[in-house]
């Protein structure tokens, strides 16, 4: 799909392995759009299955969260999961993963970035795992644009503070 939507990509659609969703800022671009998409994957040889297409949606869901014209929300399901999670034994870590669980429980939708926009990157690292949150001014005030995180290895574990730290620079880039 990277090959075949080269020309399409971050323009009028976004694919993630054989979905594809289109987007559009007027009715008339969303009206436009699927035939040239369309149009793209048939001369690569590629069919697109009817009963497997969803037209005119102002929200769906894509990658584990509800997108609409507006934000982008994580899906019920994941903030369930968050709250779920065991909490750690170590009391330093209790008490970060109990401040990460709420922050992560509470973040109520994601913005979007825009094309000149400044990136704010923060990133941290525990003994066990690293993460980072990219984030956009929005009026004034500091707004999430997405997160990552990832549990280190066993030889990650043995890094010092330091390392860990450059490590979870190193992932979120």
């Amino acid at each position: 799909m990277q090959k075949v939507l080269k020309d399409q990509l971050w323009k009028i659609c976004l694919f993630h392995l054989d979905d594809v969703t289109v987007y559009a800022k007027t009715h008339r671009e969303l009206l436009e759009r699927p035939n040239t998409v369309i149009s793209v994957l048939g001369q690569a040889g590629l069919k697109v299955k009817p009963s497997k297409c969803t037209l005119f949606k102002t929200r769906i869901s894509f990658l584990g969260h509800v997108v609409s014209e507006q934000w982008v929300d994580p899906q019920p399901k994941k903030i369930e999961a968050i709250r779920d999670w065991p909490t750690p034994k170590c009391v330093r870590d209790v008490r970060a993963f109990g401040k990460l669980k709420q922050a992560l429980i509470n973040t109520v939708n994601l913005v979007y970035p825009q094309p000149g926009q400044i990136f704010i990157v923060d990133t941290d690292a525990s003994d066990v795992a690293c993460g980072a949150v990219l984030s956009v001014i929005v009026e004034g005030v500091e707004r999430p644009v997405a997160f990552c995180s990832r549990v280190l290895n066993p030889a990650q574990r043995n890094y010092c503070l330091t390392r860990r730290e450059l490590l979870a620079v190193v992932a979120a880039l």
